[in-house]
């Protein structure tokens, strides 16, 4: 799985990881760059409407980034964003 589902995979079509929480099971697909860039930059705005076709259940997309530490690593740091639209979206910094 981690060959298929890692994020420089050229395809996500294989890759579902599921979250468990309660009684509910969420399924992710994991996409990798070229997938968005069909998306989004070669289609514009109008990728929005394309993404939603390909994926209805989505609410969009997330990106977390690797950890980072401070010199002393004694704190990490880790963003995360959630955009669900052209005009709506969240960033985070966390700092642990």
């Amino acid at each position: 799985m981690a060959d298929k589902c890692s994020l420089g995979a050229e395809s996500s079509r294989d890759c579902a990881p599921a979250a468990i929480r309660g009684n509910t099971v969420t399924v992710t697909a994991l996409a990798s760059a070229s997938d968005l860039t069909n998306f989004f930059r070669v289609q514009g705005k109008d990728g929005w409407k394309a993404f939603y076709e390909s994926h209805p259940d989505s609410s969009g997309w997330i990106e977390l980034s690797a950890v980072g530490f401070n010199a002393d690593k004694t704190v990490a740091v880790i963003y995360h964003g959630h955009t669900a639209n052209s005009s709506r979206g969240t960033a985070r910094i966390y700092f642990l």
